[in-house]
Formats: C-alpha cells, structure tokens, sequence
C-alpha cells in the first residue's frame, strides 16, 4: 500500500459560522432601524436558523488524504477514518487564510481553524503542486 502524502482532518469551523452570522445580524439590525423592529427580529431569527442549519449540516470531522499510485494522486475521504471512499478532489480557491476545494462535486471550505496550521500548509502545497 502507497504511504499517504498527506492527510488532514477537517473540522466544523466557528469561524465560519460568526463569518456568516455577523452580517446577518447587521442587516436585521438596519432593517430594524429603518423599517420595523418586528421585521428585524423576524428576519433574525430566520438568519440565525439558517445559518445554525448550514453549521450543524456539516459532519463534525472529515477526514482527507492524498496518497500516490504511481505518478497519479489519489483522492480519499472518510468519516471516521476506517472506511475511506475515493474522490475527485479539485483545488477551487488557494489563499493563506482562506481555501475550497471540490470534494467529488461537493465544496469544502479550509478555514484556518479547520486543522492544525501545519496539516493545512502541507494540504495547500500539496494541492498547488498537482494544480499546475
């Protein structure tokens, strides 16, 4: 069996979900301002529950890795990292702080409290170099 090149474990991010929430509640709270108090409640608690949704719609952990067979990566992920299942996995966006990829068709977003900074530098270089 190939030795993995790399392989992380991707967490549920809060910073995302206070990215999300934020803007929310200032927008709820300038239609409360400007509009009605009442929509503005209304439209906070439709925003915070979508937001909770999305959150909680995420696994609590997703495991990644990269292994090589022959000169070709190969794609696997997991749930409890005992059954792995084979992707595609696309890089997306690549930044410092903030990266997505295409996990067989379906977005994951890195955020850097998504892994440990080491795991998701290493995933990063990895993805760089199979992206050119």
């Amino acid at each position: 069996m190939p030795k993995p090149l790399t392989t992380v474990v991707v967490r549920r991010s809060r910073l995302s979900l206070v990215c999300q929430g934020l803007p929310a509640l200032a927008l709820s709270g300038y239609a409360g301002w400007w509009v009605d108090w009442r929509l503005a409640v209304l439209m906070s608690l439709i925003a915070l529950t979508f937001t909770g949704r999305q959150f909680l719609s995420m696994p609590r952990r997703r495991y990644l890795r990269c292994m090589m067979a022959g000169e070709s990566p190969v794609w696997e992920y997991s749930a409890d990292a005992r059954v792995w299942q084979p992707a595609r996995c696309r890089l997306v966006r690549l930044g410092p702080l903030l990266s997505a990829v295409d996990l067989s068709g379906r977005r994951l977003w890195l955020w850097p409290d998504s892994s440990d900074a080491h795991s998701l530098r290493r995933l990063r270089e990895t993805l760089s170099s199979q992206a050119e």
